[in-house]
């Protein structure tokens, strides 16, 4: 399968190379030389200016059940149930904080917290790294590509230990950059995936243990 996309979709055909089916793996603005000089209209005729009101901006309260894609280079934040015992909640928690380290890690070629939460069995997360490994060792990066998770569900297989989650995850638009600045791979368009992770707790801390997917929308 060829590379698709500079975040998760890249990840996936790297790992699809080797291994088959994991279980649960501008603005726009008006030319300044066309507007009317203050004080006059279009026919030159001179006017009275009225006050513009000042206008007002409230941030958009959070859709329910909807985690947003966060901005290039945003650390996502770090879930509290990463210290707590382990629950079906917490189990989501770690599981969408994991899937949006991948754009992070991306945009700044920092791995350290995906190795943290990957399984040392698990061969997604390997694939994972080694994709962003990869784009650090061509001095590239990627710009775009994030990660937006709605309708997370969690079943808990063997109490207080393994948990499966699902989710559907639509990934933006993203392009692959080098240092200078040229764009070396574009990746236009957004899709869809369902999601299906294994997440574990071994008593003290949360892994990553396996992760598959499946397109749904292109």
């Amino acid at each position: 399968m060829p590379h698709r996309r500079a975040a998760f979709r890249r990840a996936v055909a790297t790992l699809l190379v080797g291994v088959a089916g994991l279980v649960a793996g501008g603005c726009t603005g008006d030319d300044p030389g066309l507007r009317p000089a203050p004080g006059t209209t279009q026919s030159g005729a001179t006017h009275t200016p009225t006050a513009t009101p000042t206008p007002t901006f409230s941030t958009p309260a959070p859709t329910p059940g909807v985690l947003a894609a966060l901005p290039d280079g945003v650390k996502p934040e770090r879930p509290a149930a990463l210290d707590e015992a382990p629950t079906v909640d917490g189990a989501i928690s770690v599981v969408e904080f994991y899937l949006q380290l991948f754009p992070y890690a991306q945009n700044t070629g920092d791995t350290s917290d995906l190795k943290a939460l990957s399984h040392p069995e698990c061969v997604f997360c390997a694939s994972v790294v080694d994709e962003v490994d990869r784009l650090v060792a061509q001095s590239e990066h990627s710009v775009g590509g994030g990660l937006t998770l709605t309708d997370a569900t969690s079943t808990e297989v063997d109490p207080g230990r393994w948990f499966s989650v699902h989710l559907r995850m639509s990934e933006a638009p993203s392009q692959e950059v080098s240092q200078a600045g040229t764009v070396v791979k574009d990746y236009p368009g957004t899709l869809v995936y369902d999601v299906e992770a294994a997440v574990v707790h071994d008593g003290s801390a949360w892994t990553v243990r396996e992760l598959s997917h499946e397109t749904v929308e292109s």
